[in-house]
């Protein structure tokens, strides 16, 4: 059992509700001491059970008062907040470094290990901002904790950022990719990940470490025969040029980061560094991914 009092920020994105879950049920089992649920006035809060305390905490308006009261007696503070602007995460952050009773925090950083050269890339604002915000982070002396994953699996079939369309049978791959892995982590692998380290691992040593959290890999072509079993024929396949992926690059920063993922792929070069893995949770599989995709 852990003594930690465990705050979530963002109980209702596709990984919050997950984190959401898995700390309740840590907290009602007694392997955390607590958890809280930190949100915005007008959060849906209607699947967390009445018993869990709620702290209202908006990240793009909130004070350093604010922050210090929401924040009280909380020993790793977990956010899951999406889209953030830039300046009111540097803003939270600078609140975060007066907080000094925290004793872990884990950002909304939940992506796959991006390299520095990658993040070197401005028109790649997401993964450049989040370097960013960590350098200012560790800098400010926050007792950082990073958690990176595979390719989030909802995502994996989603075609503008990955190439694949699973129900009209269609694969497009840069470089490589057929026969490069490409990792992949579902939010419920995940959250389960999160809720073991904070509940099992001493606080003082969440701090300053960094873990990777992969649920399962596969290669273009094992995607290729998935897709083949299910639809009695193989599928269509066309290569993505680096005339396409300049082209998707100038679409905007969503569209970077999938021109990123897909060259990433393409070129194999996806980190494993400190990889982590969760005991107490089956980790799927490719074929379950397909099957998802197809429920959709």
């Amino acid at each position: 059992m852990s003594t930690n009092t465990v705050a979530l920020l963002s109980a209702t994105g596709l990984l919050g509700k997950q984190l959401a879950k898995t700390l309740v049920s840590l907290a009602s089992a007694g392997k955390i001491k607590q958890v809280v649920i930190l949100h915005r006035p007008t959060s849906d809060l209607s699947d967390i059970p009445d018993s869990v305390e709620r702290r209202i905490l908006d990240i793009e308006s909130t004070t350093p008062e604010q922050v210090a009261s929401a924040l009280e007696g909380i020993d790793v503070l977990i956010s899951a907040a999406a889209k953030v602007p830039f300046d009111a995460q540097e803003r939270f952050n600078k609140s975060l470094a007066a907080v000094t009773t925290l004793k872990a925090f884990i950002p909304s950083e939940f992506a796959v290990n991006w390299t520095a050269e990658e993040a070197a890339d401005k028109l790649n604002v997401v993964v450049h901002s989040t370097f960013a915000l960590n350098a200012q982070l560790r800098s400010l002396g926050v007792p950082l904790a990073v958690v990176h994953n595979g390719l989030f699996e909802p995502f994996l079939f989603f075609t503008p950022f990955t190439g694949l369309d699973a129900a009209n049978n269609t694969l497009a791959f840069y470089g490589d990719a057929l026969h490069r892995p490409i990792p992949v982590t579902s939010p419920q692998y995940l959250a389960h990940a999160i809720g073991e380290l904070v509940s099992t691992y001493p606080v003082h040593e969440l701090a300053g470490k960094q873990w990777t959290v992969i649920e399962y890999e596969t290669t273009g072509q094992q995607i290729v025969d998935a897709l083949a079993a299910v639809h009695g024929k193989p599928p269509t396949i066309t290569s993505i040029t680096d005339a396409d992926i300049e082209a998707q690059r100038a679409l905007g920063p969503a569209a970077v980061i999938g021109a990123a993922a897909k060259v990433k792929w393409g070129a194999g070069v996806f980190s494993k560094d400190d990889q982590f893995v969760p005991a107490g949770v089956a980790a799927g599989n490719l074929e379950q991914t397909v099957a998802a995709a197809f429920k959709a």
